[in-house]
């Protein structure tokens, strides 16, 4: 084994009778010691290969406006990623930026089975609780994530991009912010659903027949509090749009 890692609680920002839930499953870049960040160098480990940067802080801010509850991973996905199914081959990533990550390779099954443990059965517990209680008064999962502005050679034009499965409150939202942003906005893009790449919208959404949404938003965005704030604001209101309409029985025309 490579060490035993030390257990981190879901992170957890509630309001009283909340029925929409926010959740960020890279919201941290934190590792436990006893990993020893996983060999790698402070670049990989600040970088956006260990969370989504501003990720947490746009989740936070949207889920105060939408008076949500919010739920967020409190570990690296270089540790375990939380948006990724136990079955992934990428559930526990062997490089990031193309450097091989030390502290993950030639994992036993026990470490294996004790990260999936430690952390993401713990997050994925807590998603199905809260929505399991809520029943059928839960309106919504909403998603944040960030992307970067380049991968490779290739430059990414989006400032946020919805990736979706055409389901009606995706479709939605992402009219409401084309009317705003136009193509700046991506319609799967920077790149579309995967069953290996995306579990958490899946898994607790799809399989009730909830609405859901995953927002990336690029990262180059969410390095100011001014412009987080932005951001949530013009979510916010797309959102509010998009599930107002839903709920009247509106018929989508985008």
């Amino acid at each position: 084994m490579v060490g035993m890692t030390t257990e981190a609680a879901p992170r957890w920002w509630a309001r009283p009778k909340a029925d929409l839930l926010v959740v960020c499953d890279h919201a941290s870049n934190w590792i436990p010691p006893a990993l020893g960040g996983l060999g790698l160098g402070a670049p990989a480990l600040n970088s956006h290969d260990a969370w989504d940067i501003g990720a947490l802080a746009l989740a936070q801010a949207l889920s105060q406006r939408l008076q949500a509850d919010l739920l967020a991973s409190p570990v690296s996905r270089l540790v375990i990623d939380c948006n990724r199914s136990p079955s992934s081959p990428y559930l526990i990533p062997l490089s990031a930026d193309d450097q091989a990550i030390p502290g993950n390779a030639s994992l036993d099954a026990a470490e294996v089975a004790h990260r999936l443990a430690a952390f993401h059965q713990p997050y994925h517990r807590a998603i199905a609780s809260w929505l399991e209680a809520r029943g059928l008064s839960a309106k919504a999962l909403i998603s944040v994530h960030s992307f970067t502005p380049t991968f490779g050679r290739e430059s990414r034009p989006w400032l946020c991009g919805l990736l979706h499965d055409e389901d009606e409150l995706s479709l939605r939202l992402l009219g409401a912010l084309r009317d705003e942003l136009g193509d700046a906005v991506g319609d799967n893009q920077p790149y579309g659903p995967h069953p290996d790449y995306d579990h958490t919208v899946p898994e607790h959404a799809y399989m009730r027949n909830l609405p859901a949404v995953l927002i990336e938003v690029r990262n180059d965005q969410l390095c100011d509090t001014a412009v987080i704030s932005l951001w949530a604001d013009r979510l916010a209101k797309g959102l509010m749009m998009a599930l107002n309409e839903r709920g009247q029985g509106q018929t989508s025309t985008r």
